[in-house]
Formats: C-alpha cells, structure tokens, sequence
C-alpha cells in the first residue's frame, strides 16, 4: 500500500491520539473505590480495565508509530524538493532557519534609522542605529517570500511523494 508522505504524517498523528486516549482512559478506570470488602466484587463488576491488554496496545501502536516514522524519515533524508536542491529533510532544517533569520530582520526593521531625546535637564541624547534600517526592511520581506515559497515547495512533495507502507 502506498501513502503520501502527508496521509503519514496524519496517520501518525492519529495513531498518538489513540494512544493518549488508551492513556486517558486507563487512568480513568485503572482502579476501584468500594465501602467494604463485601462490595468490591460489584466495584469490579462495572470495570473493564486490563493493565495487560492496556499495554499490548500501547506497544502494537508504538510499534506502528517506530515503523511510519521511519518511512517518513526515509523519505525526509532521500527525496529532492522542486526548486531546491535539497532534501525534505534539508528543507525543514532549512526553514528553521528562515524563522531565526525572520525574527532578526523583524526587529531590526523596526527601529528608526535615528532619534534624539531631552532629557529634562535639557541634555539631547541621540540614538542612531549602524545599519541600514530600510535593507533590513526588504531583506525581511524577501525573507517572508523565501519561506512562504519553500513551504509551499515542501507540502507539494508531501502531499505527491508516496511511500511504500
């Protein structure tokens, strides 16, 4: 069967879901409260919980979990993005560092180039930044674009590339 990179990506996210649920549940129903000894049999009666069983499935979707995100991991190291010449997985790391470079640029964009302050004393005090405030500017949208296209490059591959399952 096979399954774009995308449906794993879900399928993966689902399969956590269950398995915090699983967890959910099992502290929800885990133990009983009862009066006396003489009704712990009917405490028992209305719960279904099996820590045994509880486990086998937490492991069964590990297993499943391990086995899906080895695939992906698979793909993220192999397959090329269009456009790029690099990895997904060079991409992801790629727009981590995009994000860094966008909050830089986001605050240096937004200072002005230079100020002057009186003091109540009368004293002038002046700032005046040493850089280009309106390049970091531009330097911030080009940034915006960059990351906006190679998102875009990224989720088209993830929702094309299909891996074997």
């Amino acid at each position: 069967m096979k399954m774009s990179n995308a449906e794993v990506m879900k399928k993966i996210t689902l399969l956590n879901n269950e398995k915090d649920e699983l967890r959910r549940r099992e502290i929800q129903t885990n133990y009983i409260q009862y009066p006396s000894s003489e009704d712990k049999k009917q405490a028992l009666e209305g719960n279904d919980y099996d820590y045994y069983k509880t486990t086998e499935m937490i492991a069964e979707i590990d297993k499943q979990i391990i086995y899906l995100k080895g695939k992906l991991a698979y793909a993220n190291a192999t397959v090329m993005v269009d456009g790029y010449d690099l990895t997904i997985g060079q991409c992801l790391v790629k727009l981590g560092q995009l994000n860094d470079a966008i909050e830089r640029y986001d605050s240096l964009r937004g200072q002005k180039q230079k100020s002057s302050m009186v003091a109540s004393t009368g004293i002038v005090t002046y700032t005046e930044y040493l850089y280009n405030i309106a390049e970091s500017k531009e330097i911030y949208k080009k940034l915006v674009e960059e990351k906006a296209s190679l998102q875009v490059a990224v989720d088209r591959v993830n929702l094309l590339n299909e891996i074997e399952i």
